[in-house]
């Protein structure tokens, strides 16, 4: 990932938000969804792109609804 779009941006604070407030660290997150912690360091840091697998990890991981987390993908509405 080159640029941060507002999209991406969007997706990486409620990664970022479910993590913290599941109260866990980007180790502990990264060995619940069985990957490393440089894989959540760079989607936080957004030097990565996030798949949909990933994000349902992450969601089922911090007992987050998943719905929460594809929303995030989408548009601001005004």
């Amino acid at each position: 990932m080159t640029e941060i779009t507002q999209a991406d941006a969007r997706v990486i604070a409620a990664i970022k938000a479910a993590r913290e407030k599941a109260g866990f660290t980007q180790r502990e997150l990264s060995l619940k969804i069985s990957n490393s912690r440089s894989l959540i360091q760079k989607m936080e840091k957004g030097t990565r792109y996030i798949r949909v697998v990933e994000l349902t990890a992450i969601a089922e991981a911090t007992n987050t609804d998943p719905v929460k987390l594809y929303r995030a993908t989408l548009p601001m509405k005004e």
